[in-house]
C-alpha cells in the first residue's frame, strides 16, 4: 500500500478531489491543520537522537527565553486591544 497527500487550496477543490476518489472506491481521509502538526511533531520525535543529553541549566535558559518572549509579545496584544 502507498500514500498520497495532496494539498488543496479551495473547498471546491477538495470537494472534486474527494468525490473523484470516492467514485473510484479510493479510501481516503481528510487531516485537519491540527492533525498535519501532530503527524509533523510525531515524525520529529520519531527523528530525535535518544542518546543526546541536555543539561536542565540549558532547558531551562531555553524555556525562559521563550517565557519572556511570549509575555512579551502578549502584553503588545493587550496593549494595541485598548487602544482600539
Amino acid at each position: 500500500m502507498s500514500t498520497v497527500i495532496i494539498n488543496v487550496e479551495s473547498e471546491k477543490e477538495l470537494a472534486f478531489v474527494s468525490d473523484l476518489l470516492q467514485k473510484n472506491n479510493i479510501k481516503s481521509k481528510i487531516f485537519s491543520e491540527e492533525e498535519l502538526e501532530d503527524y509533523g511533531l510525531l515524525k520529529l520525535m520519531l527523528e530525535v537522537d535518544l542518546n543526546d543529553v541536555v543539561s536542565k541549566e540549558s532547558i531551562m535558559q531555553k524555556l525562559k527565553a521563550r517565557w519572556k518572549l511570549f509575555t512579551h509579545q502578549d502584553l503588545k496584544k493587550k496593549v494595541s486591544l485598548k487602544n482600539t
